[in-house]
């Protein structure tokens, strides 16, 4: 389930819980609690659960976050390697490196996009921005193991 989802359960829980709960006068022969949890303690405690819950969610996008831009830094280093053998390259052979290389900066600029944009999201909705973050990774990693075959060649 989503951290949104458990979110949103949690809060439609205490609210229901808080609507429903209404004081019933004690039997006389039950002594009376002193300790009785409030309305005020139950939203006390969700705010406190949704709290540590955000802050859950900040770490793992974090965590997320530096994976990315590590995998990013290699994927520059690994492009840099390809420039450097298309430039000692035939002519003819050149042409279509360099193309392949274009290729691969622009999706490798697409998964920039996408890691500005998760920097720039809430904790709340960074999981959203994974799904496309993921698939810019897979697409730059697929145009890379595609210009390393013709290279290869």
């Amino acid at each position: 389930m989503k951290p949104t989802a458990c979110i949103i359960t949690i809060l439609c829980m205490t609210i229901l819980g808080i609507s429903c709960s209404q004081e019933k006068p004690a039997p006389e022969n039950v002594e009376s609690v002193e300790n009785k949890v409030t309305g005020k303690d139950v939203l006390d405690q969700t705010k406190e659960t949704l709290g540590t819950t955000k802050d859950f969610l900040m770490q793992k996008k974090t965590d997320y976050q530096i994976q990315l831009e590590t995998k990013l830094r290699e994927t520059e280093d690994m492009i840099q390697a390809l420039q450097q053998k298309a430039s000692e390259a035939k002519t003819e052979a050149k042409a279509k490196y360099n193309e392949l290389i274009a290729s691969l900066g622009e999706k490798q600029e697409e998964a920039k996009t996408k890691l500005m944009e998760l920097k720039s999201a809430s904790a709340e909705s960074w999981e959203d921005i994974k799904v496309g973050m993921d698939a810019a990774l897979e697409n730059l990693k697929n145009a890379y193991n595609k210009a390393k075959l013709h290279f290869q060649e």
